[in-house]
C-alpha cells in the first residue's frame, strides 16, 4: 500500500521500496535519478498566451475514480472543472489543460511546467488533467492523456509526457532486446516493467540534449540508451525546437472561443472549390480558427484596384466566402470527430494505464 508521506514531489526520485522489480536488473541510481539531474529544474518554461477553454468532455470523463499510486479516490466537482487553451511561442496548435476546483496545482503551474517540457515530446500529448491529492502522482492513460494527482513538478510532467512519446517502442523486441542485453536500469521505478523503463531512460537521454553528459556511469544500460539514441523519431522529438504537428494525438475544440471574423480574410481571387481537399491538418487535429487573446490586431484592408473588376459582382451576405463556409465545416467535422473519439475511449481507461509515477 503506498503512503502519502512517503511521496517526494521533487524531481525524478524514485524510491525503489515502492515499485517492483519485475525486470530484475541493477540500478545505475539506487537513490533515483532527482539529485544526479537537478538540473532540469533550471529549464525555462516557453513564452505562450492563453484563453479560458469550455471544457472537454474528455477532461470530464477521467476527473473520476481511482487516485493511481496514493489511496482514496478522486473527488472532483465535475460540473465545476475549469479548462485553458493555451498558444506555446513554439507551436501554432493550443493545448487544453483542464482543472478540478479542489486541485493543488493551479492553471498557472501547469502552464508553466507543461511549457517546461521539449516541445517535440509535448507533441504526443492531448491534453492533461490536475486533481487534488495529499502527495503526487500521475498517470499517462492510452498514451496520450495525462491526469496528475497532487501538486506535481515538472519532472513528472517530463516523465509522464515520455509515456506518450513511447508509442509501443517500449514493448519492440529491438528495446526489450536491449534490456536483455544490459545489466542494470536507470532506477528503482525503471525495473517496475519496460514502459516506464523506457521513459526513465527518455529522461536521461532528454538530460544530454538540455545539459550534456549524464552525471554518473551508465555503462551498465549503454544499450537501452543507444536503442533511444539511434532511433530517428526520438531524436525529432528531442531536437525539433517547434512543435510536430503530425504527431498530436488530439486538440480538443473550444466552444467558448470567439467566432473567427471573416472580415480580417480577405476574400481569395478566385472562390475555392466546393470541396477541395483540405491542405490544412485533419479535422481531428485543427488548427485554432483564430489567434491568442495578445495576437496583433487585422491587418488593414487592402485598396481596391479600380482596374480589376471583382470577381463576383454581388457579394456574399456578411463576407460569407467559400474559404470562411469551408473553415466552419471542417470545425464542425474536428467536433464530431473528437466527440466518436472520447465515447470510444470512455469505459476503458483502466486498461491502458501505466504504472502511476510519483515524483
Amino acid at each position: 500500500m503506498f503512503s502519502v508521506s512517503r511521496f517526494v514531489a521533487a524531481a525524478l526520485l524514485a524510491a525503489p521500496a515502492l515499485v517492483s522489480a519485475d525486470l530484475g536488473k541493477g540500478t545505475a541510481f539506487p537513490d533515483g535519478l532527482h539529485d544526479p539531474l537537478v538540473a532540469f529544474d533550471t529549464i525555462k518554461s516557453t513564452g505562450r498566451t492563453n484563453r479560458a477553454s469550455s471544457v472537454p468532455q474528455i477532461c470530464k470523463d477521467y476527473a473520476a475514480g481511482e487516485i493511481f499510486g496514493q489511496e482514496g479516490n478522486i473527488a472532483c466537482d465535475v460540473g465545476n472543472i475549469e479548462a485553458r487553451e493555451v498558444f506555446y511561442d513554439d507551436c501554432e496548435q493550443s493545448w487544453t489543460l483542464c482543472r478540478c476546483p479542489d486541485a493543488n496545482l493551479s492553471l498557472d503551474q501547469m502552464e508553466e511546467r507543461f511549457g517546461q517540457v521539449p516541445v517535440g515530446i509535448r507533441s504526443y500529448v492531448g491534453a492533461v488533467l490536475a486533481t487534488n491529492a495529499g502527495g503526487c502522482s500521475a498517470v499517462c492513460f492510452n498514451g496520450n492523456f495525462i491526469r496528475f494527482h497532487g501538486d506535481c513538478p515538472m519532472t513528472v510532467f517530463l516523465h509522464e509526457s515520455g509515456h506518450a512519446l513511447d508509442q509501443g517502442m517500449s514493448g519492440s523486441d529491438g528495446f526489450k532486446g536491449a534490456i536483455s542485453q544490459d545489466t542494470c536500469v536507470p532506477d528503482g521505478y525503471a525495473n517496475s516493467n519496460e514502459a516506464e523503463d523506457f521513459t526513465q531512460v527518455n529522461v536521461l537521454y532528454t538530460y544530454t540534449k538540455q545539459f550534456g553528459p549524464i552525471p554518473g556511469d551508465i555503462s551498465c544500460m549503454q544499450n537501452q540508451f543507444n536503442a533511444l539514441a539511434n532511433d530517428e523519431r526520438i531524436n525529432q522529438a528531442q531536437d525539433t525546437k517547434t512543435c510536430l504537428a503530425d504527431k498530436r494525438p488530439f486538440t480538443t475544440p473550444n466552444e467558448n472561443a470567439p467566432p473567427a471574423d471573416p472580415s480580417t480574410d480577405p476574400a481569395p481571387a478566385d472562390p475555392a472549390p466546393a470541396d477541395p481537399a483540405p491542405a490544412d491538418p485533419a479535422p481531428q487535429d485543427p488548427a485554432p480558427a483564430d489567434p491568442p487573446v495578445s495576437a496583433p490586431g487585422p491587418v488593414s484592408p487592402q485598396p481596391e484596384d479600380p482596374t480589376t473588376p471583382p470577381v463576383d459582382p454581388t457579394p456574399p451576405k456578411n463576407c460569407n466566402s467559400a474559404k470562411f463556409r469551408f473553415r466552419n465545416k471542417v470545425k464542425r467535422a474536428a467536433k464530431n470527430a473528437y466527440r466518436v473519439a472520447t465515447k470510444f475511449v470512455k469505459g476503458k481507461m483502466q486498461g491502458t494505464v501505466t504504472v502511476p509515477y510519483h515524483g
